[in-house]
């Protein structure tokens, strides 16, 4: 599966829906909930985010609409964004 290129990187949006349940069963190696490639290549490339990852500054509760984060970023308003907990 190709998404773009490093020459030519992918500009649009696109969604990958994943769909799954805690009790689904896994594959072998990967587990469940993944993208999997075995004997193939995965190659995404996108417009290039700097930082393209970084750790909060303070704590984010569900249902907030704003994020301090730790260092300056080029994320653009209307963006969707992960954070992801700490603990399990």
């Amino acid at each position: 599966m190709e998404v773009g290129t490093e020459e030519f990187p992918y500009t649009s949006k696109i969604t990958i829906t994943m769909h799954s349940d805690l009790l689904d069963p896994y594959l072998p190696i990967y587990g469940n909930k993944v993208i999997g490639c075995r004997y193939c290549t995965l190659d995404m490339h996108g417009i290039k985010r700097q930082p393209n990852w970084t750790e909060l500054d303070t704590t984010v509760l569900p249902g907030d609409t704003k994020m301090t984060l730790w260092e300056p970023v080029d994320w653009k308003t209307g963006e969707l964004v992960a954070v992801a907990a700490t603990g399990y």
